[in-house]
């Protein structure tokens, strides 16, 4: 395994990690696996899974980068005024297309966590050298299963009943101002602003999922416990998009036992163990095999 440390993007002012198989193993007709940033997070990945994965990767003959989009981590910060979505595919595309001049590469496949996964999915729509992606705790949708285990295990749980009263209390006082008028405000505390995380309308996504699946692209769709609020059960995803035919290009796993940032050390085994497997059986040297169905396991 080697590992080197690049310049990249048309200013060369993103850092970027390749990480390649030894001599031994080799690269043969396989696509660059592409890690990138997860939120703010550097190329190192959350606890160094970005590491870690490019690691195994690169011992099964993939060669992988892992780099920061523009202002994270060693990167330069942009000089326009490109908003952070479409600022990230840009600095995607620039990646690229500088692997395809510099090394001949002609496909890829991109991996990401949260806003990685956002990032992958987007740029696979614009792309058509991207033929995988993984989509760790992406976009996620509702569905009536989801409400039925989100209420039902609340319901069983004494601890709920507790937290609902508290609820019903914060509601009470909540509307005492309105009698009694706004508490003074400490002038050296400043409120901090809540951040919500926006997933655009699922028949959009949904019909950005037919494209890929019609172009063949290899789909790896990865929740775990920390998007419970979101996503609660392995099959959901199959159930929010049943109206799509995936064509045999989708696996799906559920970690129930990993929170959103594959804190533990067994999660992270877990994950890399999957995400290798995945990877070999999607892009083995030489041969290019479709599975079937769509492949659900849980974690």
């Amino acid at each position: 395994m080697r590992e080197r440390t690049l310049l990249l993007g048309e200013q060369r002012g993103m850092v970027g990690v390749l990480t390649e198989p030894s001599a031994e193993v080799g690269a043969v007709d396989r696509p660059l696996v592409v890690l990138l940033n997860a939120g703010l997070l550097p190329r190192i990945g959350p606890y160094r899974l970005w590491v870690r994965l490019a690691r195994q990767l690169a011992a099964e003959g993939f060669a992988v980068l892992r780099f920061d989009l523009s202002g994270i981590g060693d990167s330069e910060p942009r000089q326009d005024a490109l908003g952070f979505e479409e600022a990230a595919l840009d600095d995607i595309r620039q990646v690229l297309d500088q692997m395809a001049r510099s090394r001949g590469v002609r496909r890829f496949v991109l991996m990401g966590l949260c806003s990685g996964a956002d990032n992958s999915y987007l740029a696979a729509l614009r792309d058509d050298r991207i033929v995988g992606i993984v989509l760790m705790d992406g976009y996620a949708y509702r569905t009536p299963g989801f409400y039925l285990r989100y209420f039902g295990r609340r319901l069983l749980r004494r601890r709920s009943w507790y937290s609902l009263g508290r609820l019903a209390l914060e509601q009470v006082r909540a509307r005492l101002p309105r009698v009694l008028g706004p508490a003074p405000m400490n002038p050296s505390v400043r409120p901090v602003p809540d951040y919500v995380r926006a997933f655009p309308p699922r028949a959009q996504v949904a019909a950005g999922l037919r494209s890929l699946a019609a172009r063949g692209v290899h789909i790896y769709v990865i929740y775990t416990s920390g998007m419970d609020g979101h996503y609660n059960h392995r099959t959901q995803f199959l159930r929010a998009f049943r109206d799509v035919d995936f064509r045999g290009h989708l696996t799906l796993d559920y970690f129930a036992e990993s929170d959103h940032t594959f804190t533990e050390l067994r999660s992270q085994r877990a994950l890399v163990e999957a995400v290798v497997a995945w990877t070999r059986r999607a892009f083995p040297a030489h041969i290019a095999v479709r599975s079937a169905e769509p492949q659900v396991r849980s974690g």
